[in-house]
């Protein structure tokens, strides 16, 4: 009979040791805002076989903050392109729009992205709704 390895290790298949003890749990607010709040203050750098990372959930959170911090930078640069460059077809003043979102280091993509799927640049819950849907993609 052949002898089963698992990473060097003779391999022993699991036994069913009867029935398992359940436990009931239950769901509080105040106590999961408080378990939250205690790991936002605790180092979010993790390390994994000696290199040090930032987790993705954590790294997405950071992208988020960021962006709504200039979501409205966004939204305004958003709208004057649409006026510049739908409405009143001003090349000069849309090449100025654009060096802007560059020297604010805004993602043309994310600007592009709510210029095109925005039905109107009045309808301020549509654009959130477009830029929310552009960021939790994968770009």
């Amino acid at each position: 009979m052949t002898t089963l390895l698992y990473r060097g290790q003779k391999y022993i298949p699991y036994k069913d040791k009867g029935p398992v003890k359940t436990i009931k749990l239950s769901y509080t607010q105040s106590t999961y805002s408080k378990k939250r709040y205690e790991l936002s203050k605790t180092s979010h750098l993790l390390t994994y076989r000696g290199i040090k990372y930032i987790p993705l959930a954590y790294k997405g959170f950071l992208n988020e903050v960021k962006n709504k911090v200039s979501q409205k930078e966004v939204f305004l640069l958003a709208k004057d392109l649409i006026n510049a460059q739908f409405t009143h077809g001003d090349d000069e003043l849309c090449r100025r729009l654009w060096d802007e979102v560059g020297l604010r280091r805004i993602d043309p993509n994310r600007v592009i992205n709510l210029m095109y799927t925005c039905c109107s640049d009045n309808n301020d819950q549509s654009m959130k709704e477009a830029d929310r849907s552009y960021i939790e993609s994968d770009y």
